[in-house]
């Protein structure tokens, strides 16, 4: 019946590699599809960036392109040697008489 009871020795334990083995591989396992997965999406959102930037690029250049020309139109305007238009009065008709009006 009774006496008195040893207590049991805890179980042994394995502190080696054996033990972890599987943990790191699912670990590493999991790491390699979380990366690959990252570098694949990454790689999408690069590109999507590449032709975002080459469509914003080319409207810039446009823009640019336009203002140049304005700009070398407003500089010739400007310019002293220009030639300038010469106007005169047209003459007034005999039988034409001119009222102010307000």
């Amino acid at each position: 019946m009774g006496g008195i009871k040893t207590p049991s020795a805890p179980p042994a334990t394995s502190t080696g590699l054996g033990s972890l083995l599987p943990w790191l591989t699912g670990i590493l396992a999991l790491s390699l599809i979380i990366a690959a997965y990252s570098f694949f999406n990454l790689r999408g959102e690069l590109n999507q960036m590449k032709a975002n930037y080459a469509d914003a690029q080319a409207k810039c250049d446009s823009l640019r392109d336009e203002q140049n020309k304005i700009i070398e139109i407003l500089r010739k305007v400007n310019d002293p040697d220009s030639r300038k238009l010469i106007m005169s009065p047209t003459p007034i008709p005999g039988n034409t008489t001119i009222l102010p009006h307000q």
